[in-house]
């Protein structure tokens, strides 16, 4: 169970608003029972480990991706294009 929550932590880091809940509903369980049982077996908070795991990839990103990323967040998103503009094109992909 512990391999495939670290597989879905992986594929879904970029969900600002994903839970233990939600983790825990995709693995069959409870969210009291996944945090148990992580925190029995690792010595750390589930949470911590999710927020922890975001900061490290957004830390990773270069400057000027993360910057885009976070206007692109601020802004309603893509339906906003002109709020983009005057921007360098993304080469760092």
């Amino acid at each position: 169970m512990l391999a495939k929550l670290r597989v879905l932590i992986q594929n879904q880091l970029g969900d600002t608003d994903l839970t233990v809940a939600q983790l825990a509903q995709q693995l069959g369980c409870t969210a009291d029972y996944l945090s148990h049982l992580y925190s029995q077996t690792k010595g750390e908070h589930l949470r911590g480990v999710i927020q922890r795991q975001r900061l490290a990839r957004a830390l990773s990103l270069p400057e000027k991706k993360m910057l885009r990323e976070t206007l692109r967040n601020v802004v309603t998103g893509p339906a906003v294009p002109a709020a983009f503009e005057g921007l360098p094109p993304d080469t760092d992909e």
